[in-house]
Order: structure tokens, then sequence, then C-alpha cells
């Protein structure tokens, strides 16, 4: 029993340590909130240019596959 106190004293010591020590940075919340609606921005920007080249892809899919009809009709 005794080993087993020693582990729980070692990560849950009796004493209390002193957090005013301790360098706080009340604008870290605000630093984060405005990175946050950064990305958030640059995300649906990216969404929105994939999805225009995604359209893009598939207008050129179907024109490339009139062309081939056309060709197919030419060759005949």
């Amino acid at each position: 029993m005794k080993f087993f106190g020693k582990i729980h004293d070692f990560f849950f010591p009796e004493e209390k340590t002193d957090t005013s020590s301790f360098v706080r940075f009340p604008d870290e919340a605000d630093r984060y909130r405005e990175i946050a609606a950064k990305l958030n921005q640059q995300l649906i920007l990216s969404n929105r240019m994939c999805k225009n080249l995604n359209q893009r892809v598939f207008d050129l899919e179907q024109e490339n596959q009139c062309l081939r009809e056309m060709l197919a009709e030419v060759k005949k």
C-alpha cells in the first residue's frame, strides 16, 4: 500500500502551486477568435474556388464528349 501512496503523492501532491506568478495573456482568446475567423474565410474562399474548378472540369468533359461525337461523325 505504501508504493501506491507514493505514486499518488507524486501525481497528486498535497501542496498547491501558486498560479499568480504564471504569465497570463488576456488577449489570447480574442487573438484565437481572429485567427479562426480568418481561417474560416479562407476555407470558404477555397471551397468556392474548388466548386468553380469542379464546374469547369465538368463543362470541359461535356465539351470533350461533344467534340468526340462530332469527330466520330466526320470519320464516318
